[in-house]
């Protein structure tokens, strides 16, 4: 089952990056605003932080969306910026042909240095699965909004340039057994669904005792 979802997902991203150069039209921008946590392509926190929060999402997930408006913030405040989690954001867009899109266009913002500020946007105007908010048209609106270079992003998401690193995220979720969105991994414990802030608690602080 596990290789059918691989070969399903990395087929629906290679589709979707050859067809996002077909469908780009104007869209009017939305209003967003960037992360303040110190921040490196798709990682969040100190490369030499002790423990690794290893999140599996689809931008058209509305627990994935919870996580990143809720829980994440929380772990940011007390693990993050003291130095002891680093946060490592994975592609696995399962939901429908815009996840694939929106994975594609998050990627080619984190080649700016702008993802999580485009992962917070994403996450704040999705509307449900295909509804129209990560149509490539949008997502070149929210570069813009973003103050992205706006050529560069067009011919990233027009290269497909980043589908192999999607496929690369899709098929280490797999290995960890990641079947659905969000899911993570902490100290190699596996987590499904946006948990109670506590269940994220529980396995830093093991995973951070095995580290002393």
């Amino acid at each position: 089952m596990r290789r059918t979802l691989v070969l399903f997902i990395a087929g629906a991203v290679i589709v979707a990056g050859g067809l996002i150069g077909l469908s780009l039209y104007s869209a009017r921008p939305q209003k967003t605003e960037v992360v303040v946590v110190p921040a490196q392509g798709t990682t969040k926190g100190s490369p030499t932080a002790p423990v690794t929060l290893m999140e599996f999402a689809d931008f058209q997930c509305s627990h994935c969306a919870d996580f990143a408006s809720g829980t994440l913030r929380r772990l940011e405040r007390e693990y993050v910026a003291t130095g002891k989690v680093r946060v490592v954001f994975r592609q696995f867009p399962v939901l429908g042909q815009e996840s694939v899109w929106a994975a594609i266009g998050a990627e080619c913002a984190a080649k700016q240095g702008k993802f999580w500020a485009f992962h917070d946007l994403l996450f704040r105007v999705r509307r449900g699965v295909d509804a129209g908010a990560f149509l490539p048209a949008r997502l070149l609106a929210y570069a813009r909004e973003l103050g992205l270079d706006q050529e560069a992003f067009r011919a990233c998401l027009q290269s497909g340039q980043v589908v192999e690193k999607i496929r690369e995220d899709i098929q280490e979720g797999v290995k960890y057994g990641v079947e659905g969105t969000p899911s993570f991994v902490i100290g190699g414990r596996l987590i499904v669904g946006n948990q109670p802030y506590e269940v994220f608690k529980e396995a830093i602080e093991e995973a951070l005792a095995q580290a002393r």
